[in-house]
């Protein structure tokens, strides 16, 4: 029986720990949180100070979120890039010449 209730009680914490997580992910999200959302996730961290099982947890949601960003943030150029092709099709625009290095403009007095 003593053992019983030991699983159900950590079964218990790992939900509430998965919760905290998607809770935590949700609002991270959020880019102008309410007050209450943004309390919310204040006590999410502060719990995480607590639980280094939560913290790590944390951690690693942070790392899928910055990844996700970085996949947005490039596909918002490309998709930027498009549109001005389709704008001006007869400019040939990659990435390649979307950004120029300095040096191969040369310099104001050059033209």
């Amino acid at each position: 029986m003593k053992r019983v209730i030991h699983e159900s009680f950590i079964k218990e914490l790992e939900e509430g720990l998965a919760s905290l997580i998607e809770l935590y992910y949700h609002f991270s999200l959020i880019e102008e949180p309410s007050e209450q959302q943004s309390d919310q996730l204040f006590a999410i961290l502060d719990l995480a100070l607590y639980d280094q099982q939560l913290a790590e947890a944390i951690e690693k949601v942070d790392l899928q979120i910055a990844e996700e960003l970085e996949i947005r943030d490039k596909l918002s150029f490309y998709e930027e890039l498009r549109q001005l092709q389709s704008l001006a099709p007869s400019i040939e625009l990659s990435v390649e010449t979307a950004f120029i290095p300095p040096e191969k403009l040369g310099s104001i007095d050059d033209h």
